[in-house]
């Protein structure tokens, strides 16, 4: 899977949340599942997957939401809840990367919690 960006989590977050409560976390494992074999995909054939994209989790959530996503009003509950699946679906997948240099460093509290993703470990 390429590298997961504060977009592509956000983007994941609406698509999650676009679907039933019920079905939030398995929705956020497909997403997840379908970035990784479009990155397969595409690292194999050299072209997008036809279905899943280019590999980015964003991509994938295009894919899931059927291309239509509305930004959220505010982060409430239900968003949270929903970026909470895809960051579980994430961890539970296996190991993706974060951008080594990003636009904005990450400092303190949010470097602990992106390198224990990275690693695999839990708090």
């Amino acid at each position: 899977m390429r590298p997961v960006h504060l977009t592509d989590l956000d983007l994941a977050a609406r698509a999650v949340l676009a679907q039933p409560a019920g079905a939030q976390p398995d929705a956020a494992a497909r997403l997840v599942a379908g970035a990784r074999l479009a990155d397969r995909f595409r690292k194999r054939l050299g072209r997008r997957h036809p279905v899943w994209g280019d590999g980015t989790v964003a991509a994938a959530a295009m894919a899931l939401a059927g291309g239509k996503l509305a930004p959220p009003q505010r982060c409430d509950t239900a968003y949270r809840r929903a970026l909470q699946s895809v960051l579980t679906a994430l961890s539970e997948s296996g190991p993706f990367d974060f951008p080594q240099q990003t636009l904005y460093p990450i400092r303190g509290t949010a470097r602990k919690v992106c390198n224990g993703l990275y690693s695999g470990e839990t708090s």
